[in-house]
C-alpha cells in the first residue's frame, strides 16, 4: 500500500484560453420552432395502428375461416383435370394467410415511413397517406365483403370496420387547422 503523503501526481496544466469555442448567439421565441400540435402526434400514431390493423386483418380473416375457404377451392377445381381434395384446400389457405400476413408487411412500409416522417410537419407525408389512406379504404371495403361472404365473418367485419374507422380519424386529424397551421410554418423552414 503506497503513503499518501509521498505520492507523486503529475498534473498538466491545461489552458484555460477557450476563445475559439465562442458561445452560440441567443435564440429569441419568435425563432424557435412552435410545438406541434397534437393533432399530428395523435394522427401519426393513429396511422401506425390502422396499419398494424391492416396488415392482420386479411391473414386474420383467412386463418378463422380455414374450412370455408378450402371448400371453396375444392369447388372451384372440381372441373380441373386433377381436383383438389379438402386437405389441399386447408394447406392452400394456411399457405395464402401466410401470404397475406407477409404482403401486408411489405405494403405497411409506407405507412410507417409516412407516420413517423409526419411527425415533423412537412406536407409530402400528409398528401401520401391522404392517397394511401384512399387506396388503403378500397381495399378494406373488398375485405368487409369478403368477411360478410365467410362462415366466420364477425372478427375480418370488426377488424375491418376498425382498420376503415382508423384511417379516416387519421386523414381527418392530419387535414384540422392546428395541423395545417404548424404545416405552413414548417414548410417555410
Amino acid at each position: 500500500m503506497t503513503d499518501p503523503q509521498n505520492s507523486q501526481y503529475q498534473v498538466q496544466h491545461v489552458s484555460s484560453d477557450f476563445s475559439w469555442a465562442a458561445p452560440m448567439p441567443s435564440v429569441t421565441p419568435g425563432e424557435m420552432a412552435p410545438p406541434r400540435p397534437a393533432t399530428l402526434t395523435v394522427a401519426s400514431w393513429v396511422w401506425l395502428a390502422a396499419t398494424a390493423l391492416g396488415v392482420v386483418s386479411l391473414g386474420l380473416l383467412i386463418l378463422t375461416n380455414v374450412d370455408g375457404f378450402a371448400a371453396n377451392m375444392v369447388e372451384s377445381s372440381r372441373n380441373d383435370p386433377s381436383p383438389i381434395d379438402l386437405a389441399e384446400g386447408r394447406i392452400a389457405a394456411r399457405v395464402f394467410a401466410g401470404m397475406a400476413f407477409v404482403g401486408g408487411a411489405v405494403v405497411s412500409v409506407p405507412f410507417i415511413i409516412g407516420a413517423i416522417k409526419l411527425r415533423a410537419g412537412r406536407n409530402w407525408p400528409r398528401v401520401m397517406l391522404a392517397v394511401l389512406g384512399g387506396v388503403a379504404l378500397i381495399y378494406n371495403f373488398v375485405v368487409f365483403i369478403t368477411a360478410l361472404t365467410s362462415t366466420n365473418w364477425q372478427l375480418g367485419v370488426a377488424l375491418t370496420v376498425l382498420t376503415a374507422g382508423l384511417t379516416i380519424a387519421a386523414i381527418v386529424l392530419m387535414f384540422l387547422p392546428p395541423s395545417n397551421a404548424y404545416v405552413s410554418i414548417a414548410d417555410m423552414r
